[in-house]
């Protein structure tokens, strides 16, 4: 069963309606949802790193963050939290992101308004050991770095997360204008309403054939890959690497059959090592296969660099990627800020009603000052009248 939802905005009403779509292989491949461990307020206030339209929210967050900060009316601490940025998790998704914040705010703020740079502070929070995948080499020189490009690292574990802040569970209060929560990985709600085996992270139980299973017993024609699916013998960890390379395996494997070619193998996944970079000129690279050897500095940005263009599926999209680096090295991020149009209604709306507000506020100071200004005339003039007949008085006795 589906669901077709219509055109958002176009009116009040949006057309919902329900339709059955048949299949001959179905291969579940929705992802996954970032595991919020239940800490109270992390769904309502945090940023994830999983989707597109997230990674566009945190970024019109910190236009909007830095507009805020630059107006008069932001007092002094408003404007240290709004250009507190804390992430949570430091595995290479939450490092990479807190690295790439660093750099922004130290390369491009000053280009903005360099009085704002004080105020800038990003804070990287982990329960564990920051990169705790890599080696101990590894990571100390992850760590190292990352201090020296202004991130500050807190060991702790978040007891709640708040609209304006991140509540640790040993009592400090990290007041914020952005949280990014890269936490791992947890189940989606679209595979927890899925009426088959799971393994203890929710996630769909496949066997080494990447079929999906239903009481310990295969579910026919029905596969899964990718961060929604788990083998319950051999797990596999969640990376891109692993669902890429399960996504050509089932098209291999789905096209033997559809060919009438018998294939029973299963997926075997080899880890060709690990990257992870720290922000500008500087990654670190921990190689497994065909040797084991690690690499930091300049040469794994480079390396690290070269493995994302290659992992483009497209030519014109590698040039894109190739371009927009080139470009923001160059000339500095874009931050132009793109709002949706539902954001620019709410704003014009607030705006008519604060304008509204303020021509009130005038006006009745104004009438105010004219009512004070009448009532100190006429005292004047009456003092002024008595002055003048006390004089007449005193000449009339004189004479």
């Amino acid at each position: 069963n589906c669901i077709a939802v219509g055109v958002l905005g176009a009116g009040e009403n949006v057309p919902v309606k329900g339709f059955e779509y048949k299949y001959d292989y179905l291969v579940l491949a929705h992802g996954a949802r970032a595991n919020t461990f239940n800490i109270p307020g992390v769904e309502e206030n945090a940023f994830f790193l999983r989707e597109i339209s997230e990674a566009r929210g945190i970024r019109r967050r910190i236009v909007q963050n830095l507009m805020t900060a630059k107006l008069p009316t932001t007092s002094q601490e408003e404007v240290e939290r709004l250009l507190h940025f804390v992430v949570v998790g430091g595995g290479p998704t939450g490092v990479e992101f807190a690295a790439d914040i660093a750099d922004f705010l130290k390369e491009d703020i000053p280009q903005i308004d360099p009085a704002l740079l004080s105020y800038c502070q990003v804070t990287l929070v982990e329960a564990s050991e920051v990169l705790g995948s890599f080696d101990e080499k590894l990571r100390n020189y992850a760590a190292k770095r990352l201090v020296k490009i202004g991130v500050k690292l807190r060991k702790a574990v978040v007891a709640e997360v708040t609209e304006n802040a991140v509540i640790l569970t040993d009592g400090e209060v990290l007041r914020t204008g952005l949280v990014v929560w890269s936490t791992g990985v947890g189940s989606s709600s679209f595979s927890r309403t899925l009426k088959c085996d799971k393994n203890r992270a929710g996630r769909i139980a496949i066997d080494g054939e990447l079929r999906v299973l239903k009481d310990g017993v295969v579910v026919d024609s029905v596969y899964a890959l990718g961060d929604c699916a788990a083998d319950t013998k051999t797990p596999l960890p969640t990376l891109a690497a692993v669902a890429s390379r399960q996504g050509k395996f089932l098209a291999k494997k789905l096209n033997n059959v559809l060919a009438h070619k018998p294939d029973t193998s299963t997926f075997l996944f080899r880890s060709l090592g690990a990257m992870a970079s720290l922000g500008r000129g500087t990654a670190l690279v921990e190689l497994k296969q065909p040797a084991t050897f690690d690499l930091t500095g300049l040469r794994a940005y480079f390396i690290w660099k070269s493995a994302y263009l290659t992992m483009m599926l497209s030519m014109r999209t590698r040039l894109y990627v190739l371009v927009n680096w080139c470009g923001s090295r160059i000339f500095g991020r874009d931050i132009t800020y793109i709002a949706e149009i539902s954001e620019w209604k709410l704003w014009k709306t607030l705006a008519t009603e604060g304008a509204t507000r303020e021509q009130s506020r005038r006006r009745i100071e104004e009438e105010a000052a004219k009512h004070t200004f009448g009532v100190v005339s006429a005292t004047s003039e009456h003092h002024s009248s008595a002055a003048s007949s006390e004089a007449l008085k005193n000449e009339i006795k004189k004479e």
